[in-house]
């Protein structure tokens, strides 16, 4: 019987050791797959990151001709001939003793008697 139950043990052995053998293989593989994806995920994540800094160096450019364009709006709103312009044209300003006429292209009256602002179409 000893040597029954030593052959029992061994075959017992052996599938433990062939066991043992596909955990590892398995753990092996699936350590493989998660490296792959974790590759796979950070390549991803570049690529999102390099279109957002294009993006962002887009806003850059468009900021920077902004900033250019207020600056000069700046520099220029104590140049009194545009401070005159900008009141004949924008806000309807006339100077003392000048009348202001407003021509009105015939279609362009309303019913009151006032010109509108667009002629006929």
């Amino acid at each position: 019987m000893s040597t029954a139950t030593s052959l029992t043990a061994y075959k017992r052995r052996e599938k433990q050791k062939q066991l043992a053998k596909y955990v590892l293989v398995g753990a092996v593989i699936a350590l493989f797959f998660f490296v792959a994806l974790l590759f796979v995920w950070r390549a991803y994540t570049i690529r999102h990151m390099q279109d957002e800094l294009e993006n962002l160096k887009i806003q850059k450019i468009q900021a920077e001709s902004e900033k250019k364009t207020l600056q000069n709006l700046l520099a220029q709103q104590h140049d009194m001939r545009l401070i005159e312009y900008l009141a004949r044209t924008e806000l309807g300003l006339v100077k003392k003793g000048e009348v202001k006429f407003k021509v009105c292209v015939e279609g362009s009256m309303s019913s009151q008697g006032y010109c509108t602002e667009s002629g006929p179409k």
